[in-house]
Formats: structure tokens, sequence, C-alpha cells
């Protein structure tokens, strides 16, 4: 795991019943590299239902990235429609 990604995942607690922060209205992600786990961890947090809009930049530094945003757009398919995209630049989805 990158440290960019455990650092967005440290402040996970943000969304918790104690700071009565239930949803956030728009994620945007563009962290060079670490937004496909940072969208997996927060599939499996539950917090990805909890977001009505998201704004990822997905990068192609590895070999696996097609795979890698192919399974990201599969995890986020499951709560969000694709608004728009622009592979390797910028996705766009909206919460059912």
């Amino acid at each position: 795991r990158s440290s960019a990604a455990s650092d967005v995942y440290k402040r996970q607690d943000l969304i918790s019943d104690d700071n009565k922060i239930s949803e956030i209205q728009l994620l945007k992600i563009n962290i060079e590299g670490p937004e496909y786990d940072l969208i997996e961890h927060l599939d499996r947090s539950g917090t990805l239902k909890n977001v009505a809009e998201i704004q990822v930049q997905p990068h192609d530094f590895t070999d696996d990235c097609f795979d890698r945003l192919l399974t990201m757009h599969r995890i986020i398919s499951k709560t969000h429609d694709l608004a728009s995209s622009y592979p390797f630049v910028w996705d766009f989805w909206v919460r059912r």
C-alpha cells in the first residue's frame, strides 16, 4: 500500500457517527497511483456508498493498469453510474 493511500486511510475516521458526517457530496481522487487501492479500501469499509459523486483520475503507471482500471470500474459501478470517462485522465461517477 502506498503512503498516499495510507494517509487517506488514516482519515477514514472522519466518516463516523461521532463526527456526524454520514455523506460526502464529492470525492475527488488524484493521488498519482494508489487510487486503485483507495477505491478498494472505500468499498471494503462500506464508505463508497456514502459518496454522492466521485471524480477519479486513474493512472497508467504500472503494467497491470488496464486490469486495475477495470476492477475499479466494477467496484464503483456497484453503487454508482459512470457519467463520463476519458480513460486514464478522468472518470466521473454519480451514485444511483
